[in-house]
């Protein structure tokens, strides 16, 4: 079970699959929310041209800009949690501090989901896989990125079609 996407082309011979992802949640939302409208019944999303492109520039600006970040993706990475600590009346403080840190940290990923101004924010959804900005994440930035030069190259006057099933 997971998120399955498919991008396809409608020839004259039939509809033909030109790309397929697994679980690369960021770039389903933006296909949902940049040519459906927000909608995502698993339906066929006609996709044009110029969108293939808009996506393929943005999966490449990311990249840019993560390859030229000096910090190494681990770093980058979600906090972990604290060590767990047993409460009773003596260490009560520390059991509250550590609490704090945890809810201060999910305060913090949370925002990153709100944040509408990154087209290319991971979205959660059951059975999407994660939703960190890891190495998966640029991984699948990547791959969308090829899968879209390789479908403008050999069907330059294709109808496309994006469709997610879960």
């Amino acid at each position: 079970m997971g998120l399955d996407m498919y991008l396809g082309v409608r020839t004259p011979e039939g509809t033909q699959e030109v790309g397929y992802w697994r679980k690369a949640n960021a770039v389903h939302g933006w296909f949902v929310r940049e040519c459906a409208n927000g909608v995502d019944e698993c339906q066929e999303i006609p996709v044009s041209k110029i969108k293939l492109m808009e996506l393929q520039a943005l999966c490449l600006s990311a990249l840019v800009k993560r390859s030229q970040d000096p910090a190494p993706l681990e770093e980058t990475e979600s906090p972990k949690s604290s060590r767990s600590v047993p409460v009773d009346g003596e260490n009560i403080g520390e059991w509250l501090a550590n609490q704090m840190k945890m809810e201060t940290t999910l305060a913090v990923m949370e925002k990153q989901f709100e944040d509408t101004s990154d087209p290319l924010r991971p979205v959660a959804g059951f059975f999407f896989g994660g939703t960190e900005k890891d190495q998966y994440y640029y991984a699948d930035l990547l791959q969308t990125a090829e899968i879209i030069a390789e479908a403008l190259e050999n069907y330059p006057d294709g109808e496309f079609i994006y469709q997610a099933s879960w």
